[in-house]
């Protein structure tokens, strides 16, 4: 059966597989299904995730499937920012963003990396991946026909789908992935700090 959209989690050793139907609602019938990673060792390289998800895009997507991805945050950085009262522009938040991280992470060559910027009251949060990555997930899609719809961050993935219940929460939320901790502090359901290690 050819499915219309296709949600796909991609972590070092996992990759998991969720269909969705042409509406969008997930097919309660087919269960998500998992395959394994194979990795060298304890390495968490995303090439192997990469190719992985190349076997299973061409098995599983058809010409102009959607997929949304999300990848692991051992993948990504991401950072919030303070930028209260400071009306930046695009390209202003960016030069923020990359002044930030050229501090955090000095030895990431960061300067070769792809970054998504959103406002979260009044800070913002950036994320960022090397553009190789990004690069080599739209050339797994395109190769199978597929569409790439969305790519996100794992931490971001798990934050949106609980954003409704958070809406007014103040506290603490964690995500344990192996080999990343993230922990955020929320406030009446904004990001108020965030740390990832």
């Amino acid at each position: 059966m050819l499915w219309q959209r296709l949600e796909i989690l991609l972590l070092p050793r996992l990759l998991v597989l969720r269909r969705a139907s042409m509406n969008g609602r997930r097919d309660g019938a087919i269960p998500p299904r998992s395959e394994p990673v194979d990795q060298a060792g304890d390495s968490a390289d995303w090439r192997a995730a990469v190719a992985a998800l190349g076997g299973v895009l061409a098995r599983d997507a058809r010409r102009g499937t959607r997929v949304d991805i999300v990848v692991s945050d051992l993948w990504v950085r991401s950072q919030l920012m303070p930028a209260a009262g400071v009306r930046l522009n695009e390209d202003e938040m960016l030069r923020l963003a990359r002044t930030h991280f050229a501090r955090q992470y000095p030895e990431s060559g960061q300067e070769r990396w792809t970054f998504r910027l959103a406002r979260q009251g009044p800070c913002l949060l950036a994320a960022g991946t090397e553009s190789e990555l990004v690069d080599a997930i739209k050339e797994a899609s395109a190769n199978a026909g597929a569409k790439l719809r969305r790519m996100e961050p794992l931490f971001s993935w798990v934050y949106d789908r609980f954003e409704n219940a958070l809406a007014n929460a103040s506290g603490w939320m964690l995500l344990d992935e192996p080999g990343m901790l993230t922990l955020a502090h929320l406030e009446q359901g904004r990001l108020a700090s965030l740390h990832c290690q």
